[in-house]
């Protein structure tokens, strides 16, 4: 096998392990009830991109990684104090979370899938 060719194997067997993992946790969400229960916003991580750097044979290699558009939240049950990190999706790239840490509300989720989170007044 080319060097070439081995490279593009590589990147097919990459994107098809990405795909799979993918199919999986969408299959695995489905078959778990939707939960409702009283939470509150504990912590909201908005960043957009992550950068990691690794060393190799002295050399250092810096990668950026942009995120898709939402935010990682950190909500606690009020009922038991139980954390559940979820990835929330926001429709507009530039929109601010309409979320803020002490936020109580119902919280909607199945699974490890973000579906509502209802503020209460």
């Amino acid at each position: 096998m080319q060097g070439g060719t081995f490279v593009y194997v590589l990147f097919a067997i990459g994107v098809l392990i990405k795909i799979g993992v993918h199919l999986l946790r969408w299959r695995h969400n489905n078959t778990k009830p939707q939960i409702s229960l009283e939470a509150r916003v504990d912590f909201i991580d908005d960043r957009r991109s992550s950068e990691y750097v690794w060393k190799w044979f002295g050399h250092s290699y810096t990668h950026t990684r942009n995120h898709d558009p939402g935010y990682t939240i950190d909500f606690e049950s009020l009922p038991r104090g139980k954390r559940k990190k979820l990835w929330v999706p926001i429709s507009e790239p530039d929109t601010d979370c309409e979320f803020a840490k002490g936020d109580v509300g119902t919280l909607t989720f199945q699974g490890t899938r973000f579906i509502s989170f209802k503020k209460s007044s």
